[in-house]
């Protein structure tokens, strides 16, 4: 089985054999930008401000001291000084129960996949097994070719997904004092929650926005003329407890309705 990435899963001295590939799917269509003039698309250049010219050659630096307008340039062989020592290795460093890592700080999940080899399989289900039971995230880095990220390594039924980590100091907190609910809007909340709860399905992590952009592509290869979206701006309600009762009232007709065509099945 052909991998996005073939790595090492390394815990204190073992290393076992692993597979990389991305959980998600990345979308199906893109659009690209184009010349108006021709309908070419357009290439990326970078102009030098300075010499009103296209710079074909470029070079990494840093402005030092910061905002003096002094650069310091940096040749690629300097730069390869600050890569990882080893590439393609996922290097768990701690164990942590699942409940001490803000999942706010998940980010780009990635499936680790079993080796095919028997004794490195084997040691995968057994870190699997063994982290699931005891309810442990790991902890550690990955480093793919030039760069290396923090990460956390979670077990679910499935195997093992690595998820991309991002530092607890770029979480922005909340700097608002929550008042205390008052008994009427609890209750009432508290109604429209279970009159709403129902099974997770497939259509729940759908938006209209994507099948607006495939109709918008097929309508026009059909060539067929495109009538533009007038957006409107959101408008909260002026009276949050009448509208609450209203919200109760529709969702019971809803749900009467629903249980009556369901009983003519």
């Amino acid at each position: 089985m052909r991998h996005w990435r073939n790595a090492v899963l390394n815990f204190a001295i073992t290393s076992v054999q692993v597979g990389i590939n991305p959980a998600l799917d990345k979308d199906r269509f893109s659009f690209r930008t184009l010349h108006d003039k021709c309908g070419t698309p357009v290439v990326q250049k970078y102009l030098c401000p300075s010499c009103d010219e296209v710079a074909e050659n470029t070079v990494r630096g840093i402005e030092f001291p910061p905002k003096s307008g002094n650069f310091v340039r940096i040749t690629e062989e300097e730069f390869s000084s600050t890569f990882p020592k080893i590439r393609n290795i996922i290097n768990i460093t701690k164990f942590v129960h699942e409940d001490m890592v803000n999942k706010m700080l998940f980010l780009d999940p990635y499936w680790v996949v079993p080796d095919s080899t028997a004794m490195y399989a084997s040691q995968y289900a057994a870190v699997k097994a063994v982290m699931l039971g005891k309810h442990q995230i790991g902890l550690g880095t990955v480093a793919f070719n030039d760069k290396e990220h923090a990460v956390a390594l979670e077990p679910v039924e499935d195997g093992l997904v690595l998820w991309m980590l991002s530092s607890p100091d770029k979480l922005r907190l909340p700097d608002w004092d929550l008042p205390l609910p008052d008994e009427l809007s609890l209750k009432l909340t508290e109604t429209i929650v279970e009159l709403m709860s129902n099974p997770l399905s497939d259509a729940d992590f759908e938006v209209e926005t994507k099948a607006r952009q495939q109709a918008l592509i097929d309508s026009k290869q059909a060539g067929v003329i495109v009538v533009p979206q007038v957006q409107q701006e959101a408008v909260a309600v002026v009276n949050v407890l009448d509208s609450l009762k209203e919200s109760i009232a529709l969702l019971q007709k809803q749900k009467k309705r629903k249980n009556k065509s369901a009983a003519r099945r």
